[in-house]
């Protein structure tokens, strides 16, 4: 398996996806000639890998390129035209759909897509990352000597960072992976109004402000210069002193969290 060293070293335009792209059944395909508009339309692949044009019957499109269809078509109509000039454009892919997989709202195969798709379309139609899901999203490719590439790419980086180049387009029979990540868990215990275990997301930081937010915020007999984050390191436990006073007056830094943490207030 390889690893694609970047994103647009391996991704082609859309205009040459569409030239190399394998038409198939359930494909919708526009068809036009400025000079013969009897044939203009769209136009969906049968099952068998036929299209019907008006006055010019069916013709077999499947396992033809672009390039492949529009001269086909265009011998066609060589009937009624010395010098036909048509134009082929695939409008929706079905015959092989996109897959988005994993931690995501609704994972399956995406159906009639249109050319252009792109990676945050992609995820968006698969109603969006789910609380569980990891930083990573991981696009799977075939190429046509039968390898699978992959690219990992930075959920954080795709969506809040603002680096658009990441927002690559997808080719038919890609797969988007948002591999399920384990849940970042913190316990917090004494003067706090829901004591217990807390479950976050590991996307984003966790502080210990956050962590007594979801625990429903400190009683009011909680000692606030003095909690205690309890942590083991490898092996070995330590504990921290946070004094929460001085973090809300803007003197100290919020206290960031780490997966076990267990924060106990006198």
């Amino acid at each position: 398996m390889k690893r694609f060293l970047a994103a647009l070293a391996v991704l082609t335009t859309s205009a040459l996806w569409a030239q190399e792209y394998i038409i198939g059944p359930g494909d919708i395909i526009k068809v036009s000639e400025m000079n013969y508009p009897q044939i203009e339309g769209e136009y969906r692949v049968n099952s068998l890998g036929y299209i019907s044009l008006p006055e010019l019957g069916r013709i077999l499109v499947q396992g033809s390129t672009i390039a492949d269809t529009q001269k086909a078509v265009s011998d066609e109509m060589k009937k009624y035209l010395n010098n036909p000039q048509v134009l082929i454009e695939v409008v929706e892919y079905n015959y092989r759909p996109i897959s988005v997989l994993g931690a995501v709202h609704r994972p399956g195969r995406l159906e009639g897509y249109s050319p252009n798709l792109t990676l945050v379309k992609a995820l968006s139609q698969a109603g969006g990352v789910s609380e569980n899901a990891s930083d990573k999203v991981i696009v799977m490719r075939q190429t046509d000597a039968g390898l699978t590439e992959t690219l990992e790419i930075s959920y954080e980086r795709l969506m809040f960072n603002a680096q658009a180049h990441l927002n690559i387009p997808l080719f038919p029979g890609d797969t988007v992976n948002i591999p399920v990540e384990k849940p970042f868990r913190v316990s917090i215990i004494g003067e706090i109004n829901k004591p217990g275990e807390i479950e976050f997301s590991r996307r984003g930081k966790v502080t210990i402000l956050r962590v007594i937010a979801a625990a429903g915020g400190l009683t009011d007999y909680a000692r606030r210069r003095n909690l205690l984050v309890k942590r083991e390191v490898d092996g070995i436990p330590k504990e921290f002193k946070v004094d929460i006073r001085a973090i809300t007056s803007g003197n100290d830094t919020d206290f960031e969290m780490q997966h076990g943490d267990v924060v106990i207030v006198p």
